[in-house]
């Protein structure tokens, strides 16, 4: 990431860089804060789907506006590298990076309680409160520990992906991975 965001913006400072990186956080703590209140109005599933519509067309969309693009493409990149409206495009991607990932994954973790707790109370003809008290560590434990191994495994797989196929071969990769 820090490669592609030195080929687009051009001549930038390591502070910047890192800073940049951190701006999916801001969007997606804010967005995650909103989606209970939309998991009151919309099935789990439709908001999941909400986010990995964002997050394909961001992904697609920062494949794009990577300078080796133009190879994939064969076309002339728009914006140009260097640009002040290349920095906005980095900018509002990575917002809505942020945002695509609150959607995403926010509603994951208690739709899977609310469907492990249901058959666990159908099956063992038990309350809903038993059954929660029930599968809530276990299926907290598996939550985190996926999140974890996706931390750890995420920027390997990234980082061969990206020597391998560039930035925008990568991003274009998890676009259609965000289709599947």
């Amino acid at each position: 990431l820090a490669g592609h965001l030195s080929a687009s913006l051009g001549d930038v400072d390591t502070r910047t860089v890192g800073t940049l990186m951190a701006i999916p956080a801001l969007p997606s703590v804010a967005f995650s804060m909103v989606v209970p209140a939309l998991m009151k109005r919309f099935p789990s599933d439709t908001i999941v789907l909400w986010g990995l519509l964002t997050l394909l067309l961001t992904s697609v969309g920062l494949a794009l506006t990577d300078p080796d693009s133009e190879a994939i493409v064969d076309a002339e990149l728009f914006p140009r590298p260097g640009s002040s409206l290349q920095l906005g495009w980095q900018i509002g991607l990575f917002m809505l990076l942020g945002v695509g990932s609150a959607f995403g994954w926010t509603p994951v973790l208690p739709d899977l309680m609310e469907k492990a707790s249901t058959r666990i109370s159908r099956e063992r003809i038990c309350s809903r409160t038993v059954s929660m008290e029930l599968v809530s560590p276990a299926v907290s434990s598996l939550f985190n520990a996926g999140a974890a191994i996706g931390e750890a495994v995420g920027p390997i797989l990234g980082g061969i992906m990206y020597n391998r196929y560039g930035f925008s071969g990568t991003f274009l990769f998890m676009a259609v991975v965000f289709v599947g």
